[in-house]
């Protein structure tokens, strides 16, 4: 698989899919499993798309970092900048410390 490709972009636009903190955290954590447990490789690389920023409270931001960070994801985003607020982004950094 790797020789393949070099990261995973999963689509886990949890805004269109779940709300409130802990279903955020549990639709972040599956999405990541099935795409490790898909590919047979616990350590894939996997950068993960977490839904649109406009409909994105704080509080699922913060969540959703969370599971990148317990899963050991090469990265995360949000669609998409321009509605990214200063909050959001506060959230998002904390994925890199």
């Amino acid at each position: 698989m790797n020789a393949r490709y070099d990261v995973f972009l999963s689509m886990a636009y949890w805004t269109y899919r779940t709300s409130g903190p802990k279903r955020v955290l549990r639709y972040s954590r599956s999405a990541l499993e099935i795409v490790r447990s898909k590919t047979g490789d616990p350590k894939v690389p996997v950068h993960v798309i977490g839904g649109i920023a406009g409909r994105a409270p704080v509080t699922e931001v913060r969540s959703f970092v969370r599971a990148v960070k317990n899963f050991e994801a090469v990265g995360a985003s949000l669609y998409d900048f321009p509605i990214t607020s200063e909050e959001q982004w506060d959230e998002m950094q904390r994925i890199n410390r």
